[in-house]
Order: structure tokens, then sequence, then C-alpha cells
């Protein structure tokens, strides 16, 4: 959806503005019309569907319901006799009802279209995030996609580079247990800084694979904004085993590796 769309819709507003401005136009519809004195007697409605039409576009079905209803009450207020709710013209009460189902159509309408510009919308983002999901499955190079710090996606090639494991048993785990413990510290922060709206990262970062065995590898971002949130995508290059797999690890492991 873009910006101008996401302006124009409904629950971008809170209900009391768009209630508000269902008001504000029908007054504002009135006080053209009384400006406007050689249209009162030919034409004392004129600006009223114009009223509720704005209403119901910005503002939603509720909103175009309520401008309807104003717009009907003051047809009634100054159509003959005047400042009476009492319309004693045949031809007016038909104005009035014509205003009033022509409110309610507007409203109606207005209401699907936006219904079915929202579906489209979701359509195309579900298409678009199938077309990403596919892209990233099918690349030779190890991703993995995190949010809030957990993985929510990850491909055939990071599976294969941190052990023989089922893609279900890394989905939804946090990002940090696959982290090499001296580098837990340095990740908590970065996670901490992408929450913040900043995408820069360490260079070279190290995991620990099912086997034991310590991987480091560069890493590449790309930062993604939605309304579920920050998505970070994380492309990993050049990586390489700094220690083999060893079942039986001394205790003195943790030594050998910052020698690394």
């Amino acid at each position: 959806m873009t910006s101008e769309q996401q302006s124009l819709a409904p629950n971008e507003r809170s209900t009391f503005s768009r209630y508000a401005l269902a008001v504000i136009l029908v007054v504002l519809s009135a006080v053209i019309r009384h400006l406007t004195t050689r249209l009162n007697q030919e034409l004392p409605l004129l600006g009223m569907p114009f009223a509720v039409f704005f209403a119901a576009y910005l503002g939603g079905v509720g909103p175009g319901l309520v401008a309807t209803g104003l717009a009907v009450l003051f047809g009634a207020v100054i159509l003959p006799p005047p400042w009476s709710l009492s319309v004693t013209k045949f031809s007016d009460q038909i104005r009035l009802v014509s205003l009033s189902a022509l409110g309610i159509l507007i409203s109606l309408l207005s209401e699907r279209a936006r219904r079915l510009a929202a579906r489209a919308a979701a359509q195309e983002l579900a298409l678009s995030e199938s077309r990403y999901l596919t892209l990233i499955y099918q690349s030779s190079d190890p991703i993995l996609v995190i949010r809030e710090g957990i993985i929510t996606v990850i491909n055939s090639a990071m599976i294969y580079l941190l052990g023989p494991i089922r893609r279900q048993g890394l989905l939804g785990q946090p990002l940090l247990d696959s982290v090499h413990p001296d580098d837990k510290a340095l990740v908590s922060l970065w996670l901490a800084d992408v929450r913040a709206g900043l995408s820069r990262a360490p260079a070279r970062l190290r995991f620990v694979s099912l086997g034991g065995s310590v991987i480091e590898a560069g890493l590449a971002l790309e930062v993604f904004e939605s309304a579920a949130g920050r998505t970070v995508q994380i492309t990993f290059s050049e990586a390489r085993t700094v220690l083999p797999p060893e079942s039986n690890a001394p205790a003195a492991q943790p030594a050998q590796l910052n020698a690394h």
C-alpha cells in the first residue's frame, strides 16, 4: 500500500476525527449553500451529496451515514415551512428521500470499494512475499531472516552450514541460540540497534553447528519495514570452520577459540 493510500485509509484516523470530519463537511456545504443565494430556491440541497461522498470516502461507512442523516436533517429544517421538521411539499419530500437513498448507497459502495482495494493489496503483498521466499529458498548462499531476534525463515544452505537438522528445529528459535558464546554479547547489542532503527552489524560472526564446529562467516544485511515490524535478512558469505567438531571437548576449549 502506498503512502497516499495509507493517508486516506479510515483506519489510520481516530474514530472522533472521522466523524468530526463528516460534521464539518455537512456544515461547510450548508455555509456554501447559504452564500449562493441564487440557487437556494431551485437547488436547496445542492452541496449535500458531495459532503456525503467525501465523508464516506475519507471516513468510512459510519461517517458517511452520519453525514447523510445530518444532510437530511438540514434539508428538513430549511425546506418549507422553514425552521420546522415538517416538510409539506411532495416534491421536497421526494428530495429528502432521494438524498437519504443516495447517501446510504454512496456509503455502502465506498465501503465495498475500500474492502476490494484492501483485498487486492493483501493479495499483491502475499504474492510479493511468495516470490521473496522462493528467491531465498533457491539461493545457494546461506540465508536466514529474523524478526525481533527470532528466526522466521531459513534456507537449505544455512541448514547445511549449521548441521543436519530439520528446518523446523531452527524456525521460531532465537538467533542467539546458534551464536558462539563469545559473540552473544555482540549480537545482543546489534539486535538492540536493529530495534532502534540502525542497520549496522558486525563484519563477521561465529556460530556453533550441530556437530560442535565453530563456523565463522561474513554478514550482509537487508532490513525491511512492514506492518508486522522490522525484518532483517542475513546473508552469510566466506564461511569457514575455525574448530573441528570434537565430541569430547576439553575444558580448555574456550582458550583455544580465543587464540583464533
